[in-house]
């Protein structure tokens, strides 16, 4: 899939023009300027083949912080990663080779560009989707944040919070911890990154919130926390 762009983008506290171009991924994603973080989760197939392009709306330098997942090492599953807008781009990270699994969880990175590429191959045995070697989906599953480079990674920190039952069917339960109080504002992004439910949450302390998720299609989701210490996300699954 290609995506032209050869217009102005206004975003709010930015303005950032992209030169006329040519922006080849399955998935291409602007990240918009001064809006916290994008979550995004792929759970890969057997010969499947991907391709992402994250761009930040600013021209800023752009963090992906992977929150969850595993991947097979090369050759026989293939990750890479690059700062640029294709793979012609400099490499900034290929998972390693050997005859075991590698976990993406805490691996961090910067397109210095403002331009994040990422694609990947796998083989037919062992993949997310058939549960490979491990016993679940969920510890494949990647779970990730892209943030725009006025946030930055440094941004997320480890608030904590609760959410259950996951995977959940018509509502979800969030309890936020007892000793920070505050408003704290829910997003919770779809596979491509798209916001697709937004509220405003009072915590007082220790108490349950309620979300109502009967709108969403049965997928995967990232839930993801902000409050004015960072911000927090964590896998969801919607079944129906």
């Amino acid at each position: 899939m290609a995506q032209r762009i050869s217009r102005a983008h206004f975003l709010p506290s930015c303005f950032f023009l992209l030169a006329a171009q040519v922006l080849h991924a399955q998935d291409t994603i602007l990240v918009p300027c001064d809006q916290g973080s994008l979550g995004g989760t792929y759970c890969y197939t057997d010969n499947d083949d991907h391709t992402w392009l994250w761009y930040n709306g600013c021209g800023e330098p752009l963090p992906l912080q992977f929150l969850s997942g595993t991947i097979e090492t090369s050759p026989s599953d293939n990750l890479r990663i690059y700062d640029g807008m294709d793979g012609t781009a400099p490499l900034l990270y290929q998972n390693a080779a050997g005859s075991a699994t590698v976990d993406l969880a805490g691996l961090q990175f910067v397109g210095t560009s403002g331009y994040l590429y990422m694609e990947m191959s796998s083989n037919a045995t062992n993949c997310c989707a058939t549960d490979g070697l491990l016993p679940t989906d969920a510890q494949w599953e990647w779970t990730w944040l892209v943030g725009d480079g006025t946030v930055g990674l440094g941004a997320i920190q480890p608030i904590g919070f609760s959410m259950y039952p996951n995977p959940a069917t018509g509502h979800l339960t969030l309890r936020l911890p007892g000793h920070r109080s505050g408003p704290v504002e829910l997003r919770i992004l779809n596979a491509l990154g798209s916001v697709v439910l937004a509220d405003h949450v009072a915590n007082t302390g220790d108490e349950a919130r309620n979300v109502d998720l009967r709108s969403l299609p049965m997928g995967s989701y990232c839930v993801v926390l902000s409050t004015p210490e960072g911000e927090v996300a964590q896998r969801l699954q919607v079944l129906h």
